[in-house]
């Protein structure tokens, strides 16, 4: 049970390199489900030599009594297992297993979408202090050679730009409300794409569109 609770076990990613979560594994309580008339004649024979298109062609001529009367086995085996299906279901352990299933099909959803719909999103802008960072780093490394690691030459940085007198730090601070406004316009743009009302629906969930309808009345 421990293992399913994590529920985050990774083995595929998105074209960008995000992980796709993939659903917990059954814990062993779970109810198996039957194999149909077909399969089960194909495990009862398989012990006679018989390949699996002469076993195709073994069940495929049985006589029809014989044959109802392995889908009426096929049938009762069937309606057992719905009935444990729903009692397990509905028991604690059913229910925590199930809401971690769905929780990360929705994650998994989410994550599709956002790769599929909002590749084109516009990046958020940078700060005054982060346009400073990338304008001033190699300015720094050289004139700080003893500055030894990313930390330490990121800590100059941040204590330079706190240094700066108000008119440049002025001048920094126009260039970082430019750059949101820009970024604001895109954003403006963007959410009235096709693609950004896809995506809208997928979060909403189930029955997004109507209730969104609904709200409009």
């Amino acid at each position: 049970w421990q293992m399913f609770t994590k529920a985050t076990k990774v083995v595929r990613k998105t074209k960008s390199g995000k992980a796709i979560p993939m659903p917990p594994p059954k814990p062993e309580s779970f109810p198996q489900k039957p194999d149909n008339a077909y399969r089960q004649f194909c495990r009862e024979n398989a012990g006679a030599g018989k390949g699996l298109a002469e076993l195709a062609k073994m069940f495929a001529e049985l006589p029809p009594e014989e044959k109802a009367s392995h889908n009426n086995l096929a049938q009762e085996r069937m309606n057992k297992y719905k009935e444990e299906m729903q009692a397990w279901a509905s028991s604690d352990e059913g229910k925590k297993y199930l809401r971690a299933v769905a929780a990360t099909e929705k994650r998994k959803r989410l994550i599709l979408a956002r790769e599929r719909f909002l590749k084109d999103e516009p990046k958020r802008p940078q700060t005054a202090l982060e346009m400073f960072k990338v304008a001033k780093k190699a300015e720094v490394k050289a004139e700080f050679p003893d500055l030894q690691g990313a930390l330490a030459i990121q800590n100059k940085l941040i204590e330079l730009f706190k240094e700066l007198g108000d008119e440049d730090k002025a001048a920094w601070k126009t260039k970082e409300q430019e750059a949101k406004q820009a970024y604001d316009q895109a954003v403006e743009e963007f959410q009235k794409t096709p693609g950004y009302k896809r995506w809208l629906l997928i979060l909403r969930g189930p029955g997004g569109a109507s209730k969104a309808k609904a709200k409009g009345k």
